[in-house]
């Protein structure tokens, strides 16, 4: 199906999510109209139709990569109802996390200036949100946005370094690393 039939069906928030699995798979390079719309069996125009231009397109897969990867695990983790487990819960989900997304938007950042604000934000409050828990861990406030921003540190080192899922992290690690920032 090729033209209008199928771009009543493919709605603004289709098109996002499959820019945000084309970048994962393929990189910043392929979130372009054409390639994006063949993948799809529609027209350049089915994308128009939703988006002005490429860089609202843009925007709004790095808005869902930011939603996603950051804002939706935080409302997860401040589900659990043991304020002391919840440090624990992220360390696990961000560590064993599949990192191929998170390592396609840091590369997308490097050429490009919007995709790195949005980063910037991301790690910010990412960072923020650690230090939050350490708080609540007992750790004094005045030194938990540098034992955050260390910690941060150690997962994008780490995110980046292994391949694939080759270094999953048993919960004993995690205990002995936030051990580590008690005050």
């Amino acid at each position: 199906m090729y033209g209008a039939a199928m771009s009543d069906h493919l709605t603004k928030e289709k098109w996002v999510q499959h820019g945000l699995r084309t970048l994962e798979k393929e990189g910043f390079g392929a979130l372009k109209a054409e390639p994006l719309a063949k993948t799809l069996k529609v027209s350049r125009g089915s994308f128009y139709w939703h988006f002005k231009d490429i860089g609202m397109f843009q925007r709004a897969v790095l808005d869902l990569w930011r939603q996603r990867a950051t804002l939706q695990v935080i409302e997860e983790i401040d589900e659990l109802s043991n304020g002391s487990d919840r440090l624990s819960a992220l360390m696990r989900k961000a560590f064993n996390s599949d990192r191929d997304l998170e390592r396609a938007v840091r590369a997308w950042a490097i050429p490009n200036p919007e995709a790195a604000s949005v980063v910037a934000l991301v790690d910010n409050e990412r960072i923020n949100y650690i230090s939050d828990l350490l708080v609540a861990r007992d750790t004094a406030d005045k030194s938990a946005r540098s034992k955050a921003t260390f910690l941060y540190w150690a997962y994008l080192g780490q995110m980046m370094m292994a391949n694939g899922s080759d270094m999953q992290f048993a919960d004993v690690e995690f205990e002995k690393i936030i051990a580590l920032f008690h005050s």
